[in-house]
């Protein structure tokens, strides 16, 4: 099995987390990134294994880690919020 190590999807997990515990905070912020991933086809990956997630993740990331894609822009967006900065000792 083919397993790529992508900080960038580290951090949108996070930010998924963050959205999962303080949804009215990102929101507010107009940050919904489980809308934005599923119209990116995230979800596509699921049905994938080995050199073919591999290869549908790295051409995803490639689209949504891109500084024009709503998500690169959220994913900036949530890193200015008080909740995140708190808990990630930024404060």
């Amino acid at each position: 099995m083919l397993v790529t190590r992508d900080p960038r999807f580290e951090q949108l997990i996070n930010g998924l987390v963050f959205e999962l515990f303080f949804p009215d905070n990102l929101h507010r912020a107009n940050i919904h990134l489980f809308d934005a991933c599923e119209k990116a086809g995230i979800s596509k990956l699921a049905e994938l294994k080995d050199k073919a997630l591999a290869t549908a993740a790295n051409e995803l990331a490639e689209r949504i880690f891109a500084t024009n894609h709503p998500i690169y822009a959220m994913l900036f967006d949530v890193q200015a919020l008080d909740v995140v900065r708190i808990i990630e000792g930024r404060e």
